[in-house]
């Protein structure tokens, strides 16, 4: 019994912390395949001088709580990962960061 209650704990927190799986994990792999997985972005970029995509999914940070215990929206914060992918739509670069911005407000040079 306890090793099923384990191996079940232990399931849980490995599906959990790799629901969407790393956004290293999807460099070379196609675009199409990251959105059947993760869903559509919050916002496409498109560089038109390159071709390529920056494809941007975003959630915001709920840390506060209301008297009654509750999450709340944070003070405007998002976690962002952006993807770039290339004129074939294969996934070549990514990164993470917080942002105070909303998604329409991001500005990527």
């Amino acid at each position: 019994m306890k090793k099923t209650i384990l191996l079940i704990a232990i399931i849980v927190l490995s599906a959990c912390s790799t629901s969407k799986t790393t956004a290293e994990n999807w460099i070379g792999k196609s675009k199409n395949s990251l959105m059947k997985v993760w869903g559509p972005p919050v916002r496409v970029i498109q560089d038109t001088e390159n071709g390529n995509e920056i494809l941007i999914y975003g959630d915001q940070i709920y840390t506060e709580k209301n008297d009654s215990g509750s999450s709340i929206a944070g003070p405007a914060v998002w976690d962002y990962v952006y993807f770039y992918a290339n004129k074939d739509g294969k996934i070549y670069s990514s990164k993470s960061e917080k942002n105070q911005l909303r998604p329409q407000q991001i500005a990527v040079k």
